[in-house]
């Protein structure tokens, strides 16, 4: 009697860090309705049911036998997400299940905690070690567990066989309960334990019910393994309630309905989408529990009412669609998530385009749409002139990258791989425009510099509108030439004239439509500091070169630039390297500039590029990169 009082003593010490107890002085003899007996099917049922068997979360760990401890670190598209509460894993979940799988990817990051079936933890440094904890829990028996829960506080008596002294244990979880029948199995006979009933039990398959007594208890457990290993056939209010609202739903197999589409708000408000820009078929939804069944219910409908109002059992929940049946009508509801994110790639799309003379514009219908999408989903694009004609995909519009139109709206089919497809509007605004803005806004005046030698004088006319483009530039002498297309200049990149000061026109032709501009051409004296072409050459060809400077430095002074007048050849050399390379002289806005190109000596090489010259003396050249303004180089002169 001494030890098992001691046994009894150490089990209450233990209790107490776990649950809240009472002393109670006498009990009734509890009978073998209320009596725990240790190794007995209800208390193995009872330790099935209670161990730590957590389905939620098998999206991150594959295994209902063991559960990760919160909080834990993920890596979602190369972004790390901290998970710290069941209803953040809760909520990542139901990401994953309405998003596309193809747009996320994620990964644990190790090492965690993972929470076996009896309550003890484990590290797991890497993913293989959850791997092999996932392949040890197939052959678990979880089903008790899966599906059925008690409703806390539950409360046990616990008293000798004299029945004289009695304390009366509260539990206030599975974990709790679960400990408490592993002490109590290693106690010896005569120390007796029952449940004190009524207990209240929560499955995920119906509403909560009431056991009464051990047999009443032990046949509800027992059963819920049915429904447990079956989950895909019951369905909970709350997870239809997310889903339907989580994505649009289609109606498919033994329907009349294969195109139309419900979008479920959470207000209530119903939308049935066939394929329209707007749909013009609305109603009310609601969502019900009604004798442990789950009622979807349609009304306020504007079309199809006959057909579709009234109360709707769903019968099965899968993970893609729900079974609906109404009477003897069955349907089948299928989730879109794919088709919403297809369809909210787009919008409606204006474009504007200049018309011409007859009050149209040409229009690039794929460019200036459907190509400056950014779309990941398959899907199929047509245009039309008419809704009628896009419902019945009738007359698409063949040329769609040079599509003639006055302002008009046209109609975007975006076709599913499935068939469901929407409309958008397509607003063409042909509008009058300045096409010739750019020339206005020049005012060119071209300059050669002054030679004393009987010479003509050399001018680059397109220079003078570089920046502007046009269908076609001719140039002419006289105002009257350009007006009537008579003698235009034959080649206007080297007009020559010995005149010191002058004028020639440009006859600049844009949609059908012409302008003539005048361009100045002065012939000025330039110093010493001021070269054009043909000085330059000269001056690179009679002489040899070094570079004396290069960004402030003398580090490539030893190397020779040997210039070749009639060929364009660079020959580039120093002490130990000779390469060959090209160079080119040509006018610029702003001066005279100098190409160098296929340099590849060491070192040297970096003067490969376009130059300006800003300095330009007999035995000094000052050269600016048009690249880098900053950058400077500085060319020496040297005559034997």
């Amino acid at each position: 009697m001494k030890s098992n009082n001691i046994l009894f003593h150490v089990l209450f010490a233990l209790f107490c860090l776990m649950s809240c107890q009472e002393e109670v002085s006498q009990i009734e003899d509890p009978t073998d309705q209320e009596a725990l007996v240790f190794n007995s099917s209800l208390v193995e049922v009872l330790r099935s049911t209670t161990s730590n068997y957590k389905s939620s979360d098998d999206f991150l760990d594959g295994a209902s036998c063991v559960s990760v401890q919160l909080p834990v670190t993920l890596i979602v598209n190369n972004v790390a997400m901290t998970l710290t509460s069941d209803a953040e894993l809760q909520e990542f979940q139901l990401m994953l299940n309405t998003a596309n799988t193809t747009e996320i990817d994620f990964n644990i990051v190790f090492p965690i905690t993972v929470i076996l079936s009896d309550y003890t933890t484990s590290l797991i440094t890497h993913q293989e070690g959850l791997d092999n904890l996932s392949a040890a829990c197939e052959g678990i028996d979880s089903s008790y567990a899966s599906c059925l829960n008690f409703i806390y506080p539950i409360s046990l008596s616990v008293f000798n066989a004299n029945f004289n002294t009695v304390e009366i244990v509260q539990v206030e979880d599975d974990q709790a309960f679960y400990e408490f029948l592993g002490m109590l199995s290693q106690a010896e006979n005569n120390l007796i334990v029952s449940l004190n009933y009524p207990l209240h039990l929560n499955p995920s398959y119906g509403e909560n019910f009431t056991v009464t007594d051990n047999d009443d208890l032990l046949v509800n457990l027992t059963s819920a393994e049915t429904f447990c290993n079956d989950e895909s056939t019951h369905c909970v209010e709350d997870e239809v309630l997310t889903r339907l609202e989580a994505c649009s739903w289609s109606l498919v197999a033994n329907s009349d309905f294969n195109n139309l589409r419900f979008v479920f708000h959470a207000d209530g408000s119903l939308e049935l989408l066939e394929g329209l820009i707007e749909s013009e078929i609305i109603g009310s939804w609601n969502l019900s529990s009604i004798n442990g069944e789950i009622m979807l219910t349609f009304s306020d409908l504007t079309t199809f009412e006959t057909d579709l109002e009234g109360n709707w059992i769903i019968e099965d929940c899968s993970d893609d669609d729900f079974t609906i049946s109404q009477n003897s009508t069955t349907y089948f509801l299928e989730q879109q998530c794919d088709l919403d994110t297809l369809f909210n790639c787009f919008n409606d799309f204006e474009l504007v385009a200049c018309a011409d003379l007859n009050g149209e514009a040409v229009f690039n219908l794929t460019a200036q749409t459907i190509e400056t999408i950014s779309c990941t989903e398959t899907y199929n694009a047509t245009f039309f002139t008419t809704q009628s004609d896009a419902e019945s995909h009738s007359n698409p519009i063949a040329n769609i990258e040079a599509y003639s139109s006055a302002t008009e709206t046209l109609l975007l089919k975006i076709e599913a791989a499935e068939g469901e497809f929407q409309l958008y509007s397509v607003f063409l605004n042909a509008v009058v425009c300045n096409d010739f803005e750019c020339f206005d806004a020049e005012n060119p005046v071209l300059e050669t510099c002054y030679s004393d030698a009987a010479v003509l004088y050399a001018f680059n006319l397109m220079s003078a509108y570089q920046e502007c483009t046009a269908e076609t530039i001719t140039f002419y002498e006289q105002l009257m030439e350009a007006e009537t297309e008579v003698n235009p200049i034959s080649d206007p990149t080297a007009y020559q004239t010995a005149l010191l000061n002058t004028t020639v026109y440009a006859r600049v032709e844009i949609n059908q439509q012409f302008q003539i501009y005048p361009i100045t051409l002065n012939v000025v004296t330039c110093n010493e500091d001021s070269c054009n072409t043909t000085t330059v050459e000269t001056r690179l060809t009679t002489c040899l070169w070094t570079v004396s400077s290069y960004n402030g430095s003398d580090n490539l002074d030893g190397y020779t630039l040997d210039f070749q007048s009639e060929s364009g050849v660079l020959h580039v050399y120093d002490d130990s390297v000779s390469v060959s390379a090209a160079w080119s002289v040509y006018e610029t806005y702003d001066g005279v500039g100098i190409d160098f190109s296929g340099i590849s000596a060491s070192n040297i090489q970096v003067i490969n590029g376009s130059w300006l010259i800003i300095t330009c003396q007999s035995d000094e050249m000052i050269l600016q990169s048009l690249n880098d303004n900053n950058l400077e180089m500085v060319l020496s002169r040297t005559c034997e």
